[in-house]
């Protein structure tokens, strides 16, 4: 006589329906894809991409039980759109974009009205410098969803890189009304006040910085440097001083800055008050702020800077030795595009000399 346990063992368990089996398809891909994020923040690269192979598994499983399931292909598309974020050769990262454009092209055409779809492939197409393609894919994503902040988001920074200064400028203030703190958490009235700066908008700038050191302020935030985060936002507000030729307000917004960058080296606050001692014809106190700011990286304008100020002053030989520095500095330049920008700095600099 059989037990009662053996009785239920041998009870067929209802199967899982079709639609069934397909949600819990994309849930565990989700979920495998929140987990490879979770690894990687935490340095563990061999880890994460282990469990994107993972999830990638579970969205083909998807795709198999029904091969028209257009969240499959998104899946898809953002598990590649992350391998190209942490790819270590070219040939890796354009194969990912690849794949990950190709995947959300697929979602699309499956489902033309695919909000996060459309703002997918605007990511791949602003992380290749496709801008105007980017544009056209986040206006579709906010055709379908206008609602959707990250794409009015992406939007106005896609703008910015045109150029299209007006026009970014609307898209953040757009993503600032839907969610004032979406805005706050990112640094949006920095990111709005420097359109409005780049427009010599300069009381709306005004506006959005003060607006952003009033918050940073009271949240007392952190920049990765560990720096207090309102340090930009004075940089931000001080620079439109200056074009306002507000000079000794701005210079106390940049003493203030470098006062604060107790963890990193303020290299912009140096910049910018060299900057303003210069425009005041202050120009020995101006050397002494590039003379600071030459040592930060990656700071062709300061030795740049510096050279101008030492013409202003007759020194023509220690402004010869910024040009020497510059082409040294570029000789080594481990990118092209890198090479080129401070090659830009080095004749700009030689003209000035040789004009002097």
């Amino acid at each position: 006589m059989s037990s009662a346990t053996d009785r239920r063992a041998n009870v067929k368990r209802p199967r899982a329906s079709l639609s069934d089996q397909i949600e819990a398809a994309i849930e565990s891909g989700s979920n495998a894809r929140d987990e490879a994020s979770s690894l990687q923040d935490n340095d563990e690269g061999a880890q994460a991409e282990q469990q994107r192979r993972k999830a990638e598994k579970y969205f083909r499983r998807a795709l198999l039980l029904n091969p028209k399931e257009s969240r499959a292909y998104y899946g898809l598309g953002n598990i590649n759109f992350d391998r190209a974020a942490y790819s270590n050769s070219d040939a890796a990262l354009n194969a990912a974009w690849l794949a990950a454009e190709g995947a959300y092209k697929q979602a699309i055409r499956l489902k033309p009205d695919y909000a996060d779809a459309y703002y997918g492939l605007g990511e791949v197409y602003s992380s290749e410098r496709r801008d105007p393609e980017a544009i056209e894919q986040y206006k579709q994503a906010i055709r379908f969803d206008p609602n959707y902040v990250s794409a009015y988001d992406k939007l106005g920074f896609a703008y910015r890189s045109q150029e299209r200064y007006s026009e970014g400028s609307e898209q953040f203030r757009k993503a600032i009304s839907l969610s004032p703190d979406y805005a706050e958490r990112y640094n949006r009235y920095d990111t709005l006040g420097e359109l409005y700066y780049l427009q010599q908008r300069y009381p709306e700038a005004i506006e959005q910085y003060q607006q952003a050191i009033r918050l940073k302020t009271a949240k007392k935030s952190l920049d990765p440097n560990g720096d207090p985060d309102v340090v930009w936002s004075y940089i931000g507000l001080g620079k439109t001083y200056h074009a306002q030729q507000r000079y000794e307000e701005a210079i106390g917004l940049f003493k203030e800055a470098i006062r604060l960058s107790s963890k990193s080296k303020p290299c912009s606050g140096y910049n910018e008050l060299g900057f303003t001692y210069y425009a005041q014809q202050r120009y020995l106190e101006a050397i002494e702020q590039y003379k600071q700011a030459i040592h930060c990286p990656d700071q062709p304008e300061a030795y740049y800077n510096l050279g101008r100020a030492y013409l202003k002053t007759n020194n023509k030989s220690a402004a010869m030795e910024q040009y020497e520095a510059i082409k040294k500095i570029a000789a080594t330049a481990p990118y092209e595009s890198m090479k080129k920008r401070w090659l830009k700095y080095a004749d700009k600099l030689l003209s000035e000399i040789n004009q002097h």
